[in-house]
């Protein structure tokens, strides 16, 4: 069954008018219409004679319009999925560098360690050379330099009424 009465909204649709321009025609009293749960409601003959419009010529304009509507979603959620896979590639990418980055700075440590003690140690035998000794002595200059701090943070507690 067809439907015979239209909102303001469908009717604005069906005919091309602006739905202010139908509300304007019914309080006018150029359209009539009836009042449903604080709703406008326009009898489909009412409208036609109103303003004649074409049911098969507007259905096949807003089908066209439905599809050309679609199709800019669908290409700007293409564009949004390919900056997604972009952006998660270049930060995959700058997560590999970053590792790299701390690999080598690590390495270079452990060496500037292994060399600073030979350097300290030119005349004695026993050198620790190897990585686990120099990272082993990285260690313990990290612990002998917290109770060095330790130790200035008291000292200078003594000039001060508090502690």
């Amino acid at each position: 069954m067809e439907q015979t009465t239209f909102t303001l909204s469908e009717a604005s649709q069906l005919t091309g008018k602006n739905r202010t321009t139908i509300y304007r025609w019914i309080k006018r009293g150029k359209l009539s219409a009836t009042l449903v749960d604080g709703d406008y409601r326009v009898d489909a003959s009412e409208l036609h004679r109103v303003s004649p419009f074409d049911v098969a010529r507007n259905d096949a304009e807003s089908l066209q319009r439905n599809e050309r509507h679609q199709q800019k979603i669908d290409d700007a959620t293409f564009a949004k999925i390919e900056e997604l896979a972009t952006l998660r590639a270049e930060n995959r990418l700058l997560r590999e560098m970053t590792e790299d980055y701390r690999r080598r700075l690590d390495t270079e440590s452990v060496e500037r360690m292994r060399l600073t003690r030979l350097l300290e140690h030119t005349g004695e035998k026993n050198v620790p050379m190897t990585v686990t000794d120099a990272s082993e002595t990285i260690k313990t200059v990290d612990v002998v330099q917290d109770e060095q701090i330790t130790k200035k943070k008291r000292g200078f507690g003594r000039f001060f009424w508090f502690k």
